[in-house]
Parts: C-alpha cells; sequence; structure tokens
C-alpha cells in the first residue's frame, strides 16, 4: 500500500511539472515563421584560378548588402583545410528581407559576375532562428 501511494504521489508530481504556464503558452501560441531570424548557410567549392576574382564579387556585393534593411550578418569563410571550400552565411531579420536581397542589382551582379567560377554542387542549408 506505502508503495502504491509512494508512486501515485511520485507520478502526480511528475505531471504536474510537465504542465508548467510556460510550456501551455507555448503550445497554445505557436511561433510564426515570419516573425523569426532567417540564416542561410552556402557551401560550395571555386575553381581555383577563380578564388580572387570569387572573393572580390563577395566583397563588392556584401558592401551593398550589409546597407539593406534586415541583413544582420553577411559573411563568407574559407576553410582551413581546403581553400576552394566557401561558406557563405547570411543571417536575415526575416525570410522576407533576404527574399528581397536577390532582387536588388548588386545580388543580380554577384550572380552574373560568378558564373562558371564554382566547381561541382552547392549545398544550402535554410534554417530560422529559433528564439529562446
Amino acid at each position: 500500500m506505502k508503495n502504491i501511494l509512494f508512486y501515485i504521489i511520485f507520478l502526480s508530481l511528475a505531471f504536474s511539472g510537465c504542465n508548467s504556464s510556460s510550456e501551455v503558452t507555448n503550445a497554445n501560441n505557436p511561433i510564426e515563421k515570419d516573425s523569426l531570424e532567417f540564416v542561410i548557410n552556402i557551401s560550395q567549392k571555386v575553381k581555383p584560378e577563380y578564388i580572387s576574382i570569387y572573393k572580390s564579387a563577395f566583397e563588392k556585393c556584401r558592401t551593398e548588402t550589409l546597407k539593406e534593411d534586415g541583413c544582420l550578418v553577411y559573411d563568407l569563410f574559407i576553410s582551413d583545410k581546403d581553400s576552394t571550400q566557401s561558406h557563405l552565411y547570411e543571417k536575415w531579420t526575416d525570410k522576407s528581407k533576404q527574399s528581397a536581397h536577390t532582387k536588388t542589382p548588386h545580388f543580380k551582379e554577384f550572380i552574373e559576375s560568378t558564373k562558371g567560377v564554382f566547381d561541382g554542387k552547392k549545398s544550402i542549408v535554410e534554417s530560422y532562428v529559433i528564439p529562446k
């Protein structure tokens, strides 16, 4: 009988902890993607003979992109193990701002000026930043 009473009390306490107000609030108020920060990571290899052209084109685009409404981060990283492996990291206040970026003259110029510089497929990962 003591064991049964112990388990009933234990389970009651355990389940009452699962129903905290923040969990219920989160369950009743789902997060809207449109209100979340948006991140894109693009990894791709650059042909060795085009690395300097690619970096120069990126810097030109970056200068204008950082002036855009909603752009938080726009950085290029090169692998320390393979100088032809590039990683572009973009962070925006929301996805609509990033979408607007792809219609800007400087972005279109970047795409045009980097045609043929890449070697192989690129990997694109799009993510939303979940608030704490």
